[in-house]
């Protein structure tokens, strides 16, 4: 039987997972088809921005909005790379973009 058009999109809703640091707990999902251009893009042209973008994107609240807005995303390159390389790593492999399989894509 043939999905509708609501089956489909459902089939497509980002996952999501809780990335543990130091006892706190983050919610992260994986990144969608519109920001995986400028992840990409950020890969090839500015790699050491790619955490805080990828993190910008995708550490959301519980009703799954991104908690950062873009004004406060440049603060996060401030933080301690722990953190930060901890999350977004956790969403690069979340969104089955890292290493070989994001360099495919660019």
């Amino acid at each position: 039987m043939a999905l509708t058009a609501a089956q489909f999109l459902a089939l497509g809703a980002p996952r999501r997972e809780t990335v543990q640091f130091e006892g706190a707990s983050i919610l992260i999902r994986e990144l969608t088809v519109a920001e995986r251009a400028p992840v990409l893009k950020c890969w090839r042209e500015n790699p050491a921005a790619l955490p805080a973008l990828v993190i910008r994107f995708a550490v959301i609240d519980e009703d799954g909005n991104p908690i950062f807005s873009e004004s406060e995303a440049e603060q996060l390159m401030s933080q301690r790379p722990a953190l930060i390389d901890t999350v977004a790593r956790a969403i690069m492999q979340l969104s089955k973009l890292s290493g070989e399989s994001a360099e495919k894509k660019v």
